[in-house]
């Protein structure tokens, strides 16, 4: 049998500088949300950006190529951020972030489809399964009538400095702001109490320190 064309891969990506905070952090910025992947011709690198054309980071020149090569080769790629995070050390910090990327053939999408969506709902819940399948894996995911997940955990690796994830999974404002999004009123307004709630708390404490 025919191997299927297939890759799972996950990349390390950087930011430019401190000022992506707010938006890696806010609701622009959703654990298995599908991200858009621009080229940048003159730095030969790939931007990540929101659906809003907003940029969350870059891939490294070397990712970038092979990606680039997989574009060539006719792949469709398919790209989620799974974490965010702030490292100290040099001095100032910076935040950075890993994205899963899947690149399969397009006459295999509708096959493939039902597999991305449960990948996407496990990173929301903040697991990210292994995206290197063997063949016989590839044969299940492929299969839209299995429930196929892979058993086996992907572990990030940390830099050797003083690192925090900040963010890993959907929080409850997110999927508020996200149902507002698709047109839900209910929850729009609850995420727009939610947020009050919250800048209204942050003041209180602050008084009291005052």
């Amino acid at each position: 049998m025919q191997e299927l064309a297939y890759f799972g891969h996950y990349y390390r990506f950087n930011t430019t500088n401190k000022r992506a905070a707010p938006l890696l952090l806010g609701s622009d910025c959703i654990i298995g949300k599908d991200c858009v992947l621009e080229y940048d011709q003159d730095k030969q690198m790939y931007w990540i950006c929101n659906d809003y054309s907003n940029q969350l980071g870059y891939l490294s020149y070397e990712n970038s190529h092979e990606l680039r090569l997989a574009y060539a080769e006719g792949y469709r790629i398919r790209c989620f951020v799974t974490k965010i995070a702030f490292t100290e050390s040099p001095e100032g910090g910076y935040y950075w972030g890993e994205l899963a990327c899947l690149g399969y053939q397009a006459h295999d999408e509708e096959d493939i489809g039902p597999f991305i969506q449960r990948l996407q709902k496990a990173f929301a819940q903040g697991v990210c399964p292994d995206l290197d399948l063997s063949s016989e894996a590839r044969r299940q995911a492929f299969d839209p009538k299995t429930d196929y997940l892979p058993t086996k955990r992907h572990h990030t690796e940390l830099p050797q400095e003083k690192t925090a994830i900040l963010k890993d999974q959907v929080s409850f404002k997110d999927r508020l702001v996200e149902q507002g999004r698709a047109g839900n009123k209910g929850c729009y307004i609850a995420s727009w109490i939610f947020l009050l709630s919250l800048a209204t708390g942050a003041l209180v404490w602050i008084s009291h320190l005052l």
